[in-house]
């Protein structure tokens, strides 16, 4: 069997597409679930990101979700690469498994905390819940995906203490 090389780029960019997807499906979701409009999430944060609120809350505009779009997986594959680094660090040390921890809690709090800014700017329709799940599941997917590829991550964390020798 061939060796695998890890690659930082190609696993973190890989990793935080996967997370961004995991979001984006999220939205959809509840987009034509709940708002009975397909693509309203990526138009209103694009209006209240991009935009800083300027225009009608509700008309939807193709290039504002592409832009958003664009934003949010970009910001994801950023995102990837420092956990998938941390990942790296964490297979080896164990004060990093700690830190991949904390990070992934600090991320999960930040987003929240981000969700009820937006809550205000959208009138109620952008819930702090519908962002703790959608985060959960994006952590998840790029936790089984990291896993998969480094699967002694997985024995170091259930054999020995979190940031313990």
């Amino acid at each position: 069997m061939a060796e695998y090389r890890h690659s930082l780029l190609r696993e973190g960019i890989a990793a935080g597409l996967i997370g961004g997807a995991a979001v984006a499906l999220w939205f959809l979701f509840l987009d034509v679930i709940i708002q009975g409009r397909p693509f309203f999430t990526p138009n209103l944060l694009g209006q209240l990101i991009l935009q800083r609120g300027a225009g009608n809350l509700g008309a939807l505009s193709p290039g504002l979700i592409a832009a958003y779009s664009a934003l949010h997986f970009g910001m994801f594959a950023l995102f990837g690469i420092v956990v998938t680094e941390l990942v790296h660090l964490a297979v080896q040390h164990h004060i990093w498994r700690f830190a991949l921890v904390v990070v992934l809690m600090v991320f999960e709090v930040f987003f929240v905390g981000f969700s009820f800014m937006l809550f205000t700017g959208t009138e109620g329709v952008f819930h702090w819940w519908s962002v703790l799940l959608g985060n959960t599941l994006a952590m998840a997917a790029m936790g089984i995906y990291l896993f998969r590829i480094h699967p002694d991550l997985g024995h170091k964390f259930a054999t020995e203490a979190l940031g313990g020798e």
